[in-house]
């Protein structure tokens, strides 16, 4: 009698699928992990965004108002006539055209009052508030600084203009900037192995 026998080859199919499937599912695993993280970093980015450009627009609207507030200031004291085909500045309680000294002198005393600026109150539930406010009648400059947020201003510089020379306005915008209230300090040095470190 014949002794056949027959000779398997040993496959590996259970056991090449089960390795496969578990490198899977920790890759699935540490891929959704990953994107997590990354989502609650970009919302903790963009909310913190959001609330510097609100702060920034706050700031704005104050600006703002404190505008209204001077050039109501002004127009009780001084307004722009159309004049003999151009634009003078009149006394509003005399009526008398202002020449250009007279009109800067009483430009000076309106924007020399220091309550000129109480009424600004900040903006409700936000950082933003009028820090301080300068006039120096020797350039006719008017500067505003109005916090934003605890690390940056808004410096505001205006200049007090001539109607009759400009386009009837009383001032016009030199400086307009967010500056920031804090100093860096920044960390170049370089530690090396095995030497000195600070």
């Amino acid at each position: 009698m014949r002794n056949t026998r027959t000779r398997v080859n040993p496959t590996l199919t259970g056991g090449a699928s089960l390795i496969l499937l578990v490198f899977l599912v920790i890759t699935l695993i540490s891929f959704s992990s990953l994107s997590i993280v990354s989502a609650r970093a970009d919302k903790r980015l963009s909310d913190k965004y959001q609330t510097g450009t609100q702060d920034y627009y706050n700031a704005r609207n104050l600006e703002q108002q404190c505008l209204a507030l001077l050039q109501d200031a002004i127009a009780g004291r001084i307004r722009v006539s159309s004049r003999s085909g151009g634009l003078t500045p009149v006394d509003a309680r005399t009526g008398k055209t202002l020449y250009r000294q007279e009109y800067f002198r009483l430009l000076d005393s309106v924007l020399g009052d220091s309550a000129l600026f109480c009424e600004v109150s900040g903006i409700s539930g936000s950082s933003a508030s009028l820090r301080s406010v300068s006039y120096a009648s020797a350039g006719h400059e008017l500067r505003m600084q109005i916090r934003v947020s605890d690390t940056q201003d808004l410096a505001v510089c205006l200049v007090m203009t001539d109607p009759a020379e400009g386009d009837g306005t009383f001032w016009r915008i030199r400086q307009e900037e967010t500056v920031s209230t804090v100093s860096f300090e920044y960390d170049d040095s370089l530690p090396v192995i095995g030497g000195d470190a600070p």
